[in-house]
């Protein structure tokens, strides 16, 4: 992924993890060695451990304007969302963990939204 995206000019700015337990508040290996690698690869990318135990409690709907209302800016995006959605488009993305299961799969998803 950071070979990719490195030669293309980008870096990777950090990794978020969320434990699937709210009272576990410690990185497991995996994310670990994530954190580690990305770390290796990009110094100054930050790595953050959420806690959403408590987030449920304090979300607000708030528009870009600071009205509660959100408003959509391109008409177009609810039928293309709406599509998506009745198509079931998001079983056919494949994610890095996908590829390294079955390495055919291709992670960049070059066909998916075409």
């Amino acid at each position: 992924i950071d070979g990719y995206y490195s030669a293309q000019g980008l870096n990777i700015v950090g990794y978020f993890h969320d434990n699937e337990r709210c009272s576990d508040f410690e990185l497991g290996n995996i994310a670990k060695n994530i954190g580690d690698h990305i770390h290796r690869c990009f110094p100054q990318a930050a790595l953050l451990l959420f806690c959403t135990k408590d987030l449920s409690k304090s979300w607000k709907l708030v528009g870009s304007d600071g009205s509660s209302r959100l408003t959509v800016k391109e008409p177009s995006a609810n039928i293309l969302l709406l599509d998506y959605i009745s198509s079931q488009k998001w079983e056919e993305i494949v994610d890095f963990y996908d590829h390294l299961v079955y390495i055919s799969k291709d992670w960049l998803n070059p066909e998916v939204f075409k």
